[in-house]
């Protein structure tokens, strides 16, 4: 029978104490570790970061890596014929916690083989150990994360081979301190390994890899562009003394780093240098059988987990913005088919007065309906005919004539208020009467005039010139009014392009609206609203395509939990693409006030009590749209729109006593 003598033994039991010295030759020797870094700082890794190797130490800090990873590691034993080599991938996901892959082998080669009768048999032996690790790490709150590791033991050794299988367990809680001081996060791990110990069976005998409890802390620190890390560890293997182990590492600005540590009685020491996606690490261990040199090469692979999730999010946040302007497009195109179909029912039920606010209401909405634009023109020509009629029917001539001249503005050549106009004049010439209707016009027109009712004083200055050309007073504020006209309207363009050039298109459309409410046949107001509306188009168009490069500082406060606003924000954000206003006002109304400037939940939470205040208006319930549009004024002070509905379903709901004045 042929055995393996002391050097086999050596090769079995030896390695593990060239590895550590305190392990006592009870471990393998995959003690040693897995990468340079956490070596050349005595071996503290339980609560270390940064590395794939750290899967080794604690799996938990997989759910830590920024980055996905590869590492390569090497060092020798004890002599030149021995070698420890490791890989490592770590592969952090977006929504699934992070994986790791770890790959160790040991190898020993020149072992003498003999028989019973020492007689040499073989010179060249080999043993190898193999390790496979397949780890997995996920955050389970904000400050806590678990791993577990599963491992495979594989042992070569003079043509008998066996394999065992056993699993680790690690856990790791870190904490981030918020400001510019000096301390910037503290973690704490623990790292139970061989908590189911793999047993490897080569011959008559099962050998296990015993149990080892880890318990460590680091912290990190950043002075100028000096980064401090510092690292404690306590070891317990179950058949060896406790081990305590300590490191130090000072790293500028992510280029050079220095390391020393104490790992039990053995110090260490550590360089590293690193120049974007690639590290290199070294570090040094004087054992009892002679230096120790170890080297590490880590490989970084595109961006980091942070920026990949910052682009989802962007990209996300890009099609849900999509998806929330289209649903705003369709709500606003259906409110708006609605008041279109109101205001023509009522126009055609002679109903013109509630026409008339209907279609102002459709060009709240949509200040370019030309159709509204005349169908409101039609209607205010009507209740100019009616009044003018109702004058004529009273024997008030003079009252008549200036209807029908308010009609003639809105309708230019129409044989009916022609005929009136006559009519009226020729009554008021048989009536002799002129110089009353002259004083009456014109003292009416001067009140209009001193209360800044201008559109309605001119009409009034003009009728007392047709009757009385040679009136100076009636020229004179004639003249007076038709350039305040022109300069308010000029003011409002002016203003309308200032607006717009700012980007503040609401503001812009209200300035255009107050111009076109003085001069509605103005050419001038008409070009500016489609300029207007062509440059907002071409800014929704660019907003739409635009990517952000670096994500915008939060204009929050960043004590804030982001997390639960971001989960308040998107269920608004539902309910609002559902059509549930009221909900979502209620989810985007928490976040609103906690953080204002959180992405756009103000001009999303605007827009929702916007649609609300509509629905409520549809429904003929004013106190309660005009509570919502108060509620958008309250969150966008220069909301347009808002303004524009206040203002007329205040007007309506005083007029039907179903309101506030």
């Amino acid at each position: 029978m042929r055995r393996v003598v002391l050097a086999i033994c050596l090769a079995g039991l030896v390695a593990p104490a060239a590895a550590h010295g305190g392990s006592y030759g009870t471990e393998l020797p995959f003690v040693a570790g897995a990468g340079a870094r956490a070596s050349g700082m005595g071996l503290a890794g339980t609560s270390l970061t940064g590395t794939p190797a750290s899967q080794y130490a604690n799996p938990a800090t997989l759910a830590l890596q920024e980055y996905r990873q590869l590492e390569l590691y090497r060092t020798t034993l004890f002599d030149s014929k021995s070698s420890y080599l490791a890989a490592a991938y770590a592969h952090p996901s977006l929504d699934f916690g992070a994986f790791g892959l770890s790959l160790l082998r040991v190898g020993v080669g020149g072992i003498e083989e003999r028989d019973d009768f020492n007689t040499l048999l073989s010179s060249d032996l080999t043993s190898t150990d193999t390790r496979i690790l397949l780890g997995y790490g996920a955050a389970v709150t904000r400050a806590l994360a678990l791993g577990v590791n599963l491992k495979i033991d594989h042992q070569q050794l003079a043509g008998a081979s066996g394999t065992g299988i056993g699993a680790d367990l690690g856990a790791v809680a870190s904490h981030t301190f918020a400001g510019d001081g000096l301390l910037r996060s503290a973690r704490a791990g623990v790292m139970l390994e061989n908590v189911v110990e793999p047993s490897v069976k080569l011959d008559a005998e099962d050998v296990s890899d015993p149990m080892r409890i880890s318990a460590g802390a680091s912290l990190d620190a950043l002075a100028d562009r000096f980064g401090i890390t510092a690292a404690v560890d306590v070891v317990s293997p179950r058949y060896s003394p406790f081990q305590f182990r300590a490191g130090l590492e000072v790293d500028y600005d992510g280029l050079v780093a220095l390391r020393a540590g104490l790992d039990d009685d053995t110090p260490t020491f550590g360089l590293g240098a690193g120049y974007r996606s690639v590290r290199l690490d070294y570090a040094f261990r004087d054992e009892e059988l002679g230096a120790n040199h170890r080297f590490s090469v880590a490989v970084a692979f595109g961006a980091s987990t942070s920026e990949r999730r910052q682009t989802r999010q962007e990209r996300q946040d890009a099609e849900m913005h999509a998806r929330l302007r289209e649903r705003i497009r369709e709500f606003e195109n259906g409110q708006r088919q609605h008041l279109v179909a109101r205001a023509d029912s009522l126009f055609a039920a002679g109903n013109y007065a509630a026409a008339d606010e209907q279609y102002g209401a459709v060009l709240a909405w949509d200040p370019s309906d030309t159709r509204a634009v005349g169908l409101q023109s039609e209607c205010r020509f009507h209740l100019e005919v009616a009044q003018a009629r109702q004058g004529e029917a009273a024997g008030d001539y003079p009252t008549a004539l200036y209807h029908f001249r308010r009609a003639e503005q809105f309708r230019d050549g129409d044989a009916g208020v022609t005929d009136g106009i006559l009519l009226c004049e020729q009554r008021i010439q048989e009536g002799h009467d002129r110089a009353a209707m002259v004083q009456t016009l014109l003292s009416r027109s001067i009140d209009l005039y001193a209360s800044g009712q201008l559109t309605e004083a001119l009409p009034g200055f003009r009728e007392v010139l047709r009757t009385d050309p040679g009136n100076a007073l009636a020229r004179e504020y004639e003249r007076k009014t038709t350039v305040s006209i022109q300069s308010v309207v000029e003011q409002n363009i002016t203003r309308a392009r200032t607006r717009a050039e700012r980007g503040d298109f609401p503001g812009a459309m209200e300035s255009i609206e107050q111009a076109r409410a003085l001069a509605p046949q103005d050419e001038r107001v008409a070009a500016e609203l489609a300029a207007i509306q062509k440059r907002q188009q071409s800014q929704s168009t660019k907003d739409a395509h635009a990517v952000t490069a670096t994500p915008p500082e939060p204009a929050y406060d960043a004590t804030v939990d982001e997390a639960v606003l971001l989960s308040r924000y998107r269920e608004g954000i539902r309910l609002f693409e559902q059509g549930n206003f009221e909900a979502a006002t209620r989810e985007l109304l928490v976040v609103w006030t906690a953080a204002p400037g959180f992405h756009d939940v103000a001009d999303t939470l605007a827009r929702a009590y916007l649609f609300l205040g509509m629905q409520a208006y549809s429904k003929g319930s004013y106190d309660e749209a005009i509570a919502s549009w108060e509620h958008v004024l309250t969150i966008d002070p220069g909301n347009a729109k808002a303004r524009r509905y206040l203002k007329s379903s205040r007007e309506e709901a005083s007029r039907l006593g179903a309101g506030r004045p």
